[in-house]
């Protein structure tokens, strides 16, 4: 084997072993995009390694089946989804939206997919897998470390029960899962006592890690990947691993897992009773299906070419926004704004249409079928072939329960590439003999992949570099440290070219809260106005120009638009007009936002509008009764309207949703004894009585709430689906 080769090679197993594990604190998000990063640059190695080696050799050994063809089909369905979609940039790279459904990291998934089933002959896929299961040990022993609370990394970030080198609680559940069913298989093939005794020992962890969240979809996994064992050990018993052993152990992990799940649906509350006592972690919040499944059915429906494309990689939160249902307003999720649907098959309906889910059904039915055929082959590898055949099975049905992350999605392309590495009918072998066109050709073709890997690299560099300094801004915003962020923020912008949404919202709004800071702290007021100006002026023009250039289907933007326009009210010309303009836009975009339309009557309270601030606010307790900053507002306009009784029942109102608020009772008060609601003090801004943002949404919601369906009395770690 040349060196070159080797390299190549070596590549794939780092991966294998590094993509469950690998993490980093350098950016704000140390899991999936920091494995995305990791990921492409050793892939495109190993492709370096690999063309370069079949130059020098002259030949090229490459495996092509329909399986592949399905490949590179969801490759294209996807890049042509990414640039029609919401927002072409997000879609195409992955961040600020979600990494793992991005054309980049298709892209990337699809060349180790390649490389795996042309470096590897079908007699050397055992290692990988192996590679696979002891990185899969490692992160299960580290997540029920988390869950004990001993935490070995000293990162603020990781010293939480909840985090893990996979991703969530749940996700990392899910994926033991599928892991697990190969780990059973191995342990019955493996001849060597040694080595059956350490996979044992990885499946006992691994299985111990599952028994501690109790993640009802990681069970039903692990009942279909169990079940194939069991079939296919009852149905080739003379020949697959060792005959009734296999059956009856296999029959006997089906059976526990089965037991697992009918406790969890029907006997929840016992469940919970005992799962007190052990450590707890915070609850996971999910879209219910049929709430994924009505967003998802809206977005196709809104265009035809939503049906065919969908909105675009990891654009769900848009769709969510816009088509989300009015009575999750009725909980305290009312804010949150979810970034992915209940499961894997949902969200890409939405967001990559019919044309992708077809060609990824393509591919999942081209290797169905090939696996199906190769268990009835007489083969000397044929216990290998089930175990890869089986975890994928299960990663399949785990499409359908749970929305993948990058270590999920990574693991459904492995085990593809391993059944499909199986066969190897299909190789091809092309010589680049001397005179022939492919000896001329090949030369060409590898300089042109050497340009694209490089371009690539220099990109996802480039990437890198923006994301390390967009923390570093908001390190230094926390000092405050304005210059230093705004620095921060410009290099990050300049290195995406000014594409990327999220720095330039940020920016904008570092630059208004430098204006406020020095309009605190001033004691010369043409000095400061000399000051404020120029900073004013920047707010506003990278409000602008995120909304009008860079991505105005996203209302967070439009909302921050309107924020800094608000903001700037009787500083900058038409900035009301302005402000309720970006408002309106953001509402269009997220009809069912309450937050957005008391934001609006803000503008309106400013220009003295009361009749627009009161019907805003009006609408925003029609969507949201419970919502005490529009009572709180709307209370104060009827106070000032000389409208008591009105102004009473809202006060009343917020004395119930906030017992403990003393100035609510103290305006009430007031307001019952005919004075103003602030007596003879001048009036106040608005307590915060309701968090604006997801960030701040409490999780305590009423089990007896029709919206919002909770794990029985303290069922650990499972999703929490709202409808």
């Amino acid at each position: 084997m040349s060196i070159l080769k080797a390299i190549s090679r070596g590549s794939i197993y780092l991966l294998v072993f590094l993509t469950p594990l690998f993490f980093s604190p350098l950016t704000q998000n140390v899991l999936d995009f920091q494995k995305q990063t990791l990921f492409l640059v050793i892939a495109l190695l190993g492709l370096m390694g690999w063309a370069s080696d079949a130059l020098i050799s002259k030949k090229l050994v490459f495996n092509f089946n329909l399986a592949s063809v399905a490949v590179v089909a969801v490759m294209l369905a996807t890049l042509i989804s990414s640039l029609f979609s919401l927002y072409s940039y997000g879609s195409l790279w992955g961040l600020p939206l979600d990494i793992s459904s991005s054309f980049l990291t298709v892209t990337g998934f699809v060349l180790f997919y390649f490389l795996v089933i042309n470096l590897f002959s079908k007699d050397e896929l055992g290692k990988l897998l192996f590679t696979l299961v002891a990185s899969s040990f490692v992160a299960a022993l580290y997540g029920i470390l988390q869950l004990c609370g001993l935490f070995l990394i000293p990162f603020d970030f990781a010293k939480v029960n909840s985090f893990n080198t996979v991703g969530s609680v749940n996700g990392l559940g899910l994926f033991l899962s599928v892991v697990l069913v190969a780990v059973f298989s191995l342990v019955f093939s493996e001849k060597d006592k040694k080595k059956m005794g350490l996979f044992a020992l990885f499946g006992a962890v691994l299985f111990l890690y599952l028994i501690l969240i109790n993640f009802l979809a990681a069970w039903i996994v692990l009942v279909i990947g169990s079940l194939v064992i069991f079939i296919q050990s009852f149905v080739d018993r003379d020949s697959f691993f060792r005959g009734k052993t296999v059956a009856i152990a296999s029959f006997c992990l089906l059976f526990l897992s089965l037991i697992f799940v009918a406790v969890d649906i029907f006997a929840g509350d016992f469940v919970g009773d005992i799962y007190k006592s052990l450590p707890q972690t915070p609850v996971e919040i999910s879209l219910t299906n049929k709430t994924s499944w009505d967003v998802t059915v809206s977005t196709l429906k809104s265009s035809a070419k939503n049906l065919i494309l969908g909105s675009g990689p990891g654009t769900f939160v848009y769709d969510y926004s816009r088509y989300k249902p009015e009575v999750i307003n009725q909980t305290n999720f009312w804010s949150v704004r979810f970034g992915t649907a209940s499961d894997e098959i949902l969200g890409r309906l939405a967001t990559v249409g019919i044309l992708g889910i077809l060609f990824l059904a393509a591919l999942i039915g081209f290797i169905a079928v090939k696996g199906f055929k190769m268990l009835n082959e007489d083969r000397e590898d044929k216990e290998l072939v089930i175990t890869c055949y089986a975890s994928w099975l299960a990663i399949v049905a785990a499409l359908f329960f749970y929305p993948f992350n990058f270590a999920l999605t990574f693991l459904f392309w492995l085990l593809s590439a391993l059944i499909i590495g199986f066969d190897e009918e299909k190789k091809r072998v092309i010589e680049f003999s001397l005179g022939s066109k492919a000896a001329y050709a090949a030369p060409l073709l590898l300089v042109v992949v050497l340009a694209l890997q490089l371009g690539i690299i220099v990109w996802v560099g480039k990437r890198y570099f923006a994301e390390v300094k967009y923390l570093q801004a908001m390190q230094a915003l926390r000092k405050p440290d304005y210059q230093g962020a705004v620095n921060d923020l410009s290099l990050a912008i300049n290195s995406t070219g000014s594409a990327q949404d999220n720095y330039l919202r940020d920016l904008s709004q570092v630059y208004l809260a430098w204006v406020s800071d020095e309009i605190a702290k001033s004691t010369d007021q043409k000095k400061t106005l000399e000051t404020i100006a120029p900073l004013m002026g920047q707010a506003v023009e990278i409000a602008k120009v995120n909304t009008d250039s860079v991505n105005g289907n996203d209302a967070n933007n439009w909302a921050v638009r309107g924020y800094i326009y608000r903001e700037l009210i009787g500083a900058v010309k038409d900035a009301d007009s302005w402000a309720v303009t970006s408002y309106k836009r953001a509402i269009d975009l997220e009809p069912a936002s309450s937050y957005f339309y008391v934001e609006l009557a803000q503008v309106y309270i400013l220009k003295e509008d009361l009749g627009a601030a009161t019907e805003s606010l009006l609408k925003a307790i029609e969507l949201n009764p419970n919502y005490s900053n529009a009572r709180y507002y709307l209370g104060l306009i009827y106070d000032k309207q000389n409208k008591k009784d009105e102004a009473i029942a809202q006060f009343e109102t917020l004395t119930r949703l906030n017992p403990d608020n003393k100035d609510i009772a103290t305006i009430l008060e007031n307001l019952k004894a005919g004075k103003p609601a602030f007596g003879e003090q001048a009036q106040a801004p608005a307590p915060d009585l309701n968090a604006p943002t997801g960030s701040n949404v409490s999780t305590s919601v009423p089990a007896e709430n029709p919206a919002i369906l909770l794990p029985k009395n303290g069922e650990p770690a499972n999703n929490v689906p709202v409808k």
